[in-house]
């Protein structure tokens, strides 16, 4: 839900804002879906915390757990998106 503010929500406020040229729904579209796709800097920061942390070995599985979600499902699919929203 707090990516589909980011992205739609402060794009938005740049299109109403500035006199440079909008961007497209398009271009927000392949932003939100495909722009998230990182996965160094959670798992950095999961391997960081204390060995003594309560839960670290929870926190490592569900980041990395996350990380291939979004590597696998949205570095998949990307290329279906921009084709199915007519950027190719």
């Amino acid at each position: 839900m707090a990516r589909i503010l980011v992205v739609y929500g402060f794009i938005g406020i740049f299109n109403g804002c500035t006199k440079r040229e909008r961007i497209d729904w398009r271009y927000q579209s392949i932003i939100f879906w495909s722009g998230g796709m990182r996965g160094a800097l959670p798992l950095v920061l999961a391997l960081s915390l204390p060995a003594g942390f309560a839960q670290r070995q929870l926190v490592l599985d569900m980041t990395a757990g996350v990380v291939l979600f979004t590597l696998l499902v949205a570095g998949t699919t990307s290329g279906r998106l921009v084709r199915s929203v007519g950027l190719q």
